[in-house]
């Protein structure tokens, strides 16, 4: 028989020890499993309450921060080679994040993203920018499918919850230190400090940097560079028993470098390239020709303060988050060496989130959860384009948004049985959004708006939306199995930059049915789960690349149907060998898609044209993605322990954009595999590690984005070669 669940963790609610529960166990911690250990077990917040992750109905990844360390998992986007699934490039700057086929490929200021991803509890916003180092991370969670009754708006695809690691009661001291090919350099050191019986603080830093690896043929100079700094306070108060209160502070700067874009086309589609200042189209995978493009610099604040309180079988939560942001970006739209156009973009804003919470824990038929979400965001998107192929115009377009979302939930927990548990809930979302913009004349007289537009314009809208949910759960031995019903939506708004008044976009809709199940052994040496999935997605909001509109514009785009299957598991083989694995296959069409703007290519170059893309793939839906990693954990030299984990993850060929972009069918991504491999050593008290990792170990060629662009160009950006580097660590207490 399975044991019983551990009533101090079983559907706990999300209260004063949920965040703790969450972020733990902090950086520098030795949470590696030891010769004779089973297999860890893993307590989530996925559900806003505490709960183990096999007894969770909905498919999760879960990623532990011993994880991190070993698979070397650096920044978010590193989260896909264990959650398959996921898909998430850094196309363009932006988090481009995919699960299950459903997902945002621009998101700008007036349409965000349809993953929605959450730091300690409050919603990032904006996602251009925002590829964050995976520093003194306590938890992440990759939440699949929608999640519009506990997460709200934003969640077609599902959410990413990221748990930086909190204060403990304990006095520590965590330094690490990396070098690396491309010049990669990392310094990082965390402190905690319990200051009273009832007050502790946790302070970090990490500054890294690396050189490029990309060639610009116009000038010498290179791209793919990176450097990034991020300083975090945390203070922790329990000042009476059931009350908990976080809050926490945190500034980083993150300038990226990999924004050069290579052209690929020779005239007629490549405008540029018949200027003798080209040396376009490029033939080497990491050159590129660009003549005014700059590096994507973001800065950004936040402040976040969790509070919780739990009596007896009664908890309160508030989670404030505000958080304020601006990244500048200069682009080459033209793609050569020539000055034909250049974009000079300024976007970010400042965004305040409140989550109110009440849940009951009681031993009975009935328990519940009612919540309450509020949303102010004040956004901006400005835009200055220029060169030859303007001639003396320089259009300037602003643009402001303003978001209001209110919102509200709950959630019923029906037991009849010990073992059969019926959740059934929903949450009613109404969103306000606004638009202003201005522009100067030369916006119309380069036929970026229509003639006779306003130098400045308002408009506004608003939209509501009711997501419901319903799982039905029962227990056997050691399996639970549950089938559930998720319906989500993403906000509707305006594409921006807008140089004109538009048509405002609707808010997209999905539902998702799903079965599944939840395996762990007696034994604690196998845990296995399984989901099968089908989702009807309708309305769905499609950027495209449009340089005749300025940059972006968004379609409704219909219908689309998708279905799969998904598995992972982790597996002590023995004492001393681990192995962790999964596999999704997805099949994501468009059942209605008439008029779908896509770029031709022509006997005089690429212009616009409409495409029924009826049949056709999502974008970044690959039919397949699987991984397979193991970990061998052995001691040597009396308390020496070594450690080695390598991690590989299969991607089948997937589309950027819908229709391939046009009729070259150009832009899609070739299948591939990344294969990572770390290794460590140190005494088994984890005092200090010395360390080795590399990355992409057979130096895979692959893409971050393909697009076709007319009448620019077909054009690619390049995702990094093989690096390695040594890592060294030290931890005092």
């Amino acid at each position: 028989m399975q044991a019983a669940a551990d009533p101090a963790i079983a559907d706990a609610p999300q209260g004063a020890a949920a965040s703790s529960a969450a972020a733990a166990p902090a950086a520098g911690t030795d949470s590696i499993a030891k010769p004779g250990a089973t297999i860890e077990e893993i307590v989530v917040t996925a559900q806003r309450r505490q709960q183990k992750l096999e007894e969770v109905p909905m498919s999760i990844t879960a990623v532990t921060p011993q994880q991190i360390e070993n698979l070397n998992l650096t920044s978010t986007d590193s989260i896909q080679l264990i959650s398959p699934g996921l898909v998430f490039d850094r196309g363009f700057a932006y988090a481009q994040t995919f699960i299950r086929g459903v997902g945002t490929n621009l998101p700008n200021p007036g349409l965000e993203g349809a993953v929605a991803t959450y730091v300690d509890g409050g919603y990032l916003q904006r996602s251009i920018g925002t590829v964050a180092d995976m520093f003194d991370i306590g938890q992440v969670q990759v939440l699949k499918g929608p999640q519009g009754t506990l997460y709200g708006r934003n969640a077609t695809g599902g959410a990413i919850l990221l748990s930086t690691a909190d204060p403990t009661d304990t006095r520590s001291l965590h330094l690490a230190q990396e070098y690396g090919r491309f010049d990669h350099q990392l310094t990082e050191a965390v402190a905690n400090l319990p200051l009273t019986d009832t007050l502790s603080v946790r302070i970090g830093g990490r500054a890294s940097s690396q050189d490029g690896f990309i060639t610009n043929l116009n000038d010498g100079g290179e791209f793919g560079f990176r450097d990034s700094q991020i300083l975090r306070a945390k203070a922790k108060w329990t000042p009476i028993e059931g009350f908990t209160s976080v809050l926490g502070v945190e500034y980083s700067e993150m300038v990226d470098g990999n924004n050069g874009i290579a052209e690929r086309a020779a005239a007629p589609n490549c405008v540029g390239c018949a200027d003798p200042r080209a040396q376009s189209p490029v033939s080497g995978f990491y050159d590129v020709d660009n003549s005014s493009s700059s590096p994507t610099r973001t800065r950004a604040r936040s402040v976040n303060l969790h509070m919780g309180y739990k009596a007896n079988s009664l908890s309160f939560d508030s989670v404030s988050a505000i958080r304020d942001e601006d990244t500048a970006v200069i682009s080459d739209q033209d793609y050569t060496g020539a000055p034909l156009f250049k974009f000079d973009a300024k976007t970010g804003g400042r965004a305040f989130t409140q989550e109110l919470q009440a849940a009951t824990d009681y031993q009975g038929l009935l328990n519940g959860m009612v919540g309450l979400s509020y949303l102010h965001d004040n956004a901006y998107f400005d835009a200055d384009i220029s060169g030859d192929a303007f001639g003396p115009l320089n259009p300037v377009g602003k643009n402001d948004v303003q978001t209001d979302s209110y919102s509200g939930f709950a959630e019923a927990y029906v037991t009849p049985t010990p073992r059969l548990k019926l959740t059934a809930g929903g949450r009613y979302t109404h969103d306000k959004r606004s638009l202003s913009g201005h522009i100067n004349g030369d916006v119309i007289f380069a036929q970026f708006a229509p003639a006779g537009s306003p130098s400045d314009f308002e408009q506004s809208d608003s939209f509501n939306s009711f997501t419901p949910r319903v799982v039905l759960a029962y227990q056997f031995d050691l399996v639970n199995a549950y089938a559930s019903w998720n319906r989500g939506f993403k906000a509707g708004g305006y594409s921006t930059p807008a140089f004109a008044p538009s048509v405002g976009v609707d808010p997209e809709k999905i539902d998702n049915f799903e079965l599944g199940s939840k395996y762990v052994s007696e034994d604690r040496r196998l845990r296995l789960n399984a989901a099968t999935f089908l989702y009807l997605y309708r309305d769905i909001q499609v950027p495209i690349v449009d340089l005749t509109a300025g940059g972006l514009i968004t379609q409704n785009a219909g219908k689309a149907r998708g279905y799969g299957f998904e598995t992972d598991g982790q597996y002590a083989v023995v004492d001393w060998l681990d192995l962790i694995g999964g596999l999704a296959l997805l099949h994501a069409r468009y059942t209605q898609y008439e008029a779908a703007q896509v770029n031709n290519a022509g006997p005089t170059g690429l212009s616009k044209a409409t495409e029924d893309l009826e049949g056709a793939p999502l974008s970044r839906a690959p039919n397949l993605t699987a991984s397979l990693g193991a970990q061998v954990h052995t001691v040597v030299w009396g308390s020496w322990l070594a450690n080695a984990s390598v991690i590989g993850r299969y991607t089948s060929e997937y589309d950027f954009y819908p229709g391939r972009g046009g009729n070259l069918r150009y832009d899609y991504q070739p299948a591939y595999t990344l294969v990572n491999l770390t290794a460590t050593l140190g005494p088994e008290s984890g005092a200090y590690t010395a360390g080795i990792y590399v990355n992409n170990l057979t130096d895979e060629k692959y893409y971050l984005q393909r697009a076709t662009s007319a009448p620019f160009g077909v054009v690619d950006q390049v995702a990094q070669p093989m690096t390695f580097g040594v890592r060294f660590t030290a931890s005092f207490e």
